[in-house]
């Protein structure tokens, strides 16, 4: 799979930087790159993380891939990855959509789901240190379905789809110290939606 696998160029502080200075021009240049790989490769769907208001790098990648796609003979599909639920407590949805969202389930066979537990347990620890034990408590039946939804074009609202887990996050970090500026959904990531559907 990963001889298949094109990485673009593109580090993570980079982006985290440009989403918090709302700095439109980098994201426009990540449109061009994506617009330029789907010309080259003229696939016939591309499939996209949901925005589910959990970090909002992975909710961007839908808006880019959007405007990327706009005017290409392209479908896209939307993937549910994580998102909190609005509940007392902590209640998270691992790769589920809201109950009203209309999707496709699709099942693994055993040899998928035993890669797909592997990349969980070995090879992707970043996803340990972000998610705690949420992703760790995934049971392998519930591993096995994944599903898929055509995408909309709408924002989900918040507190009735998902938490804003990003903004939750981030005022715990400044209270610590840890970090000086909190991303917002109103400030930072709406703007940055909007900039990227007029183009």
């Amino acid at each position: 799979m990963l001889d298949h696998a094109r990485f673009l160029n593109w580090r993570e502080q980079t982006l985290y930087d440009a989403l918090l200075a709302v700095d439109t021009r980098v994201f426009l240049r990540l449109v061009d790159e994506v617009r330029d790989a789907l010309h080259e490769l003229r696939p016939r769907q591309v499939i996209c993380e949901s925005i589910e208001l959990y970090n909002p790098l992975h909710d961007i990648t839908l808006p880019i891939v959007r405007a990327a796609a706009a005017g290409l003979d392209v479908e896209i599909i939307e993937f549910a990855l994580i998102a909190q639920e609005p509940a007392d407590g902590e209640r998270y949805r691992v790769q589920r959509f809201p109950a009203h969202r209309a999707s496709t389930s699709v099942s693994l066979t055993d040899a998928e789901v035993d890669a797909k537990l592997r990349a969980r347990d070995r090879d992707y620890l970043a996803l340990h240190r972000s998610t705690g034990d949420v992703v760790d408590r995934v049971s392998r039946e519930t591993a096995r379905t994944e599903e898929f939804a055509a995408t909309i074009d709408e924002l989900p609202e918040p507190d009735r789809d998902h938490v804003l887990r990003y903004e939750w996050r981030g005022r715990l970090l400044r209270e610590r110290g840890e970090v000086a500026d909190v991303i917002t959904f109103a400030d930072h990531f709406v703007p940055l939606v909007n900039a990227l559907r007029e183009r």
